[in-house]
């Protein structure tokens, strides 16, 4: 039983080493966080934990390292790329409109660039993003739904 305890403690140490070690890298770039974005992002390494095994965790913090300029660079394209999702949807165009799908090619290069064409990493970020695309983006379930039915709708039109 001790034994058990204490690989359970070491476990626990090592995921609190690994959200210590990104935390540094993120206040190496960019520079200080407010108590608030260091508790959001906290939780959020907390929920990535929940969906990524901890090779996917450690491949995506490599890609992260690798290419910090472009991740932040794309984490504020999306907010934009939602921002035309919603006036094609108010416009009241259908997902397979050639517009629509010319955005859906720009999601899914997007998330290409963050999983690396890793389709796991990719099935768990869509896992996490229907769950919490209201936090991660602050758009609506319904906003959420036409863009990714359009970029699914993409990736079965290649698929073909």
């Amino acid at each position: 039983m001790q034994e058990a305890a204490t690989s359970d403690s070491i476990e626990d140490l090592k995921n609190i080493q690994k959200t210590l070690l990104i935390l540094i890298h993120r206040l190496d770039h960019d520079q200080s966080l407010t108590t608030k974005q260091l508790l959001s992002f906290m939780k959020e390494i907390q929920k990535m934990e929940k969906y990524y095994t901890p090779e996917q965790l450690k491949y995506l913090h490599d890609r992260y390292k690798q290419y910090p300029e472009k991740a932040k660079a794309i984490e504020k394209a999306w907010s934009e790329l939602f921002k035309k999702f919603q006036d094609a949807m108010e416009s009241g165009l259908p997902i397979n409109d050639l517009k629509v799908q010319v955005l859906a090619s720009e999601a899914q290069l997007y998330i290409d660039l963050f999983t690396g064409g890793n389709r796991e990493v990719e099935a768990n970020l869509d896992k996490i993003s229907s769950e919490n695309h209201s936090k991660m983006w602050n758009i609506s379930k319904e906003l959420f739904d036409y863009a990714d039915r359009a970029r699914k709708s993409l990736i079965s039109l290649r698929k073909n």
